[in-house]
């Protein structure tokens, strides 16, 4: 692991909340692991060592305020923990602090609210990966643009059809690239409109 990185620790006995949030931290950059149970998540602490965990309050094994406060005695100040909880509406702040927690968020948030709840260092490491990958759908953007350019002044049919499949493809790529990337509203919004536009101008070619 490069010095400096940091690793993430998430443990919630929903498999697929679990895996979900493990694989966007995975998928930009930053070393997650999770566990599905509060007791095994202590020992995966204890050989991972990380310096952020996120814990769901109702967890097999062990709850999450008692992760919290083994890992608050393992590792002090050197870990950031947050609540993840199913059920805001029930949440004890009180015990919440009491635990060890620096900070809590219902499950509803968004992966970016649950984001800035980690260390500076998780959320640049993340945030520098989607910028990445969304200047990488930007530059699929312009060359698309560049090309139906192209083929909105070519008069060669067979020149034409070839040019609007691949265009279509490459559109549909970047629809896709945007599903998997957990952006801010104003950037996917930015993003639709561009795609919108090029949709519009190839399908006057339809046929």
């Amino acid at each position: 692991m490069p010095a400096g990185a940091q690793t993430v620790l998430v443990a919630d006995g929903d498999r697929n909340c679990a895996d979900s949030v493990t694989m966007l931290l995975n998928r930009h950059g930053v070393a997650a692991n999770c566990s599905y149970d509060g007791r095994e998540a202590v020992h995966l602490a204890q050989r991972i060592r990380p310096q952020n965990a996120i814990l769901e309050i109702e967890m097999p094994g062990l709850s999450g305020f008692d992760v919290a406060r083994e890992l608050r005695t393992s590792f002090g100040k050197a870990i950031r923990l947050v609540a993840y909880t199913g059920q805001p509406i029930n949440v004890d702040r009180r015990r919440i602090r009491e635990a060890g927690f620096d900070e809590w968020i219902p499950k509803s948030a968004s992966f970016l609210e649950l984001l800035q709840l980690t260390s500076p260092a998780v959320q640049s490491t993340v945030r520098h990966s989607i910028e990445a990958s969304m200047q990488q759908l930007r530059n699929r953007l312009t060359l698309a643009r560049s090309l139906l350019e192209h083929m909105e002044t070519t008069r060669d049919v067979e020149t034409r059809q070839r040019l609007h499949a691949f265009l279509s493809s490459r559109i549909d790529s970047v629809v896709s690239g945007m599903s998997r990337l957990p952006l801010d509203a104003p950037d996917r919004d930015e993003l639709r409109l561009e795609v919108d536009a090029l949709r519009a101008r190839l399908d006057k070619y339809l046929g």
